[in-house]
């Protein structure tokens, strides 16, 4: 779990605690300084983690969601890469040719106006006509893929 995740969900449980006009109060206290319920917080604590059910769901942050959607991405393409290197000639041959053991990718930075036409045509909208503008103007990138392993 990162600090995003952990802070997101004092927030929400802080505004859940505003919402229904109760008061937060945060003290911060060094480890065993003497204070009178630290070594029963500190105990509770270590019961916490010994639990084995959390009594508490930390809802993920935005980047974490992001991070997690990433490595699910990278992952399903890698195994439809070898789905693929597996049932197709072509594909082997060219893996085993280049010595490429990763799937091919997207091009990262594409211009603004590139990425938005991949889009449009990515929902099915009719976009030939900017595509046929892009490509007279020569606005439209006609490398989409790059591969790490020339």
């Amino acid at each position: 779990m990162d600090n995003v995740q952990l802070t997101t969900a004092i927030l929400g449980h802080i505004q859940g605690l505003a919402a229904q006009r109760r008061r937060v109060r945060f003290n911060w206290v060094p480890s065993h300084a003497g204070l009178r319920g630290n070594e029963a917080a500190d105990e509770a604590a270590r019961e916490a983690i010994r639990h084995p059910a959390m009594a508490l769901t930390v809802l993920p942050s935005i980047h974490g969601a992001k991070v997690l959607a990433r490595r699910a991405a990278v992952c399903a393409a890698g195994q439809q890469y070898r789905q693929l290197v597996q049932t197709s000639r072509q594909a082997a041959w060219h893996k085993q040719a280049t010595n490429n053991n990763e799937p091919l990718r997207l091009a990262q930075q594409l211009p603004r106006a590139e990425e938005v036409v991949l889009h449009r045509l990515r929902l099915g909208y009719r976009a030939l006509e900017e595509l046929r503008t892009g490509l007279r103007s020569g606005r439209v990138s006609t490398v989409l893929i790059w591969s790490p392993v020339p």
